[in-house]
């Protein structure tokens, strides 16, 4: 079940938004050894786990999710201006009146709190409500996709402590059709990677799977060289971070991001075992081998859980 994931180098996981049919069906999995890879998760603000003693080790509740707008390709992702030829603004999905009050509720209880925010007057109520509450504390609340913030509110990220956790594919999926609904200057302000990497110096990276491919190699690119891996088309939209700190968007900063930089995400004395072997060095090596990386073994906690065939 899990074996796919290891086959694409994958030595954890932080999953976003479940509901309590998902969340009961995978800990009963956990539960029965079942399933083993590292589990971060946050569920639906609708839905709490009421006995989180119940954690197993590697299946861990982390916080709540809020869905705080839609999409751009729907145009439900709510933005401070009209989309491109439209009356639309898109839509707010949470009355503030009620995100304060799930904001509270993280607070009290010691969760994270995560929000879907893609358009940018979303992430701006996102960015406004969480900061009262994570002002000069460690909370590590985040946005996800964080897809367009207006340039006024970038510093918004820095000022609050709030994480920008993104997703670079989505960069490569959208910029055929994005100057369709945008205008120029929201484009400008979309898929910024660039400067939500320089708000905390540190950025968390996702695959979004599985809306978009399970392949933290595709994600690394995507983030390291603005290029699409696919092709190697040139996306201008998503301005890239670099080798290093792509690379760490995909381990020790996906860790920080769920206060597990001590356990996993970097090989340490003392951390778990877990890492991937590449056919490839992201670092150093040239983007036609990187691009075609394979990977050759996955450990997990010491123990080799998957390994290429000859």
């Amino acid at each position: 079940m899990e074996q796919h994931f290891f086959e694409n180098g994958l030595c954890g996981l932080v999953e976003c938004g479940i509901d309590s049919f998902t969340q009961d069906i995978e800990q009963r999995l956990y539960n029965k050894k079942q399933l083993t890879i590292g589990n971060y998760y946050f569920t639906k603000s609708a839905f709490f786990p009421s006995e989180q003693q119940n954690n197993h080790n590697n299946y861990l509740f982390k916080g709540i999710k809020v869905y705080l707008d839609g999409t751009l390709g729907s145009k439900s992702a709510c933005l401070l201006d009209y989309y491109l030829n439209s009356n639309q603004k898109g839509v707010l999905l949470v009355e503030n009146k009620k995100l304060k009050e799930l904001c509270s509720l993280a607070e009290d209880n010691k969760w994270q709190l995560a929000i879907h925010a893609i358009g940018d007057s979303a992430n701006r109520v996102a960015l406004k409500t969480m900061g009262v509450f994570t002002y000069n504390k460690d909370l590590r609340w985040r946005i996800e996709h964080a897809q367009v913030v207006d340039s006024a509110d970038f510093q918004l990220f820095a000022k609050y402590s709030i994480i920008p956790s993104v997703q670079p594919s989505h960069g490569i999926s959208d910029h055929t059709w994005i100057g369709k609904i945008l205008d120029i200057n929201k484009i400008e302000n979309a898929y910024q990677y660039k400067k939500l990497l320089n708000q905390l110096n540190w950025l968390p990276l996702g695959t979004d799977y599985p809306v978009e491919s399970i392949n933290p190699i595709a994600t690394f690119y995507n983030a390291a060289f603005g290029l699409d891996i696919n092709n190697n088309n040139n996306v201008e939209i998503i301005k890239p971070i670099g080798r290093m700190a792509a690379l760490k968007g995909i381990t020790s900063w996906a860790a920080k991001s769920v206060f597990e930089e001590n356990n996993v995400g970097s090989i340490e004395i003392g951390k778990k075992a877990n890492f991937t072997v590449l056919s490839s060095d992201l670092l150093e090596d040239e983007l036609d081998k990187i691009k075609n990386s394979t990977v050759i073994s996955t450990i997990v906690n010491g123990k080799i859980v998957y390994k290429k065939r000859k």
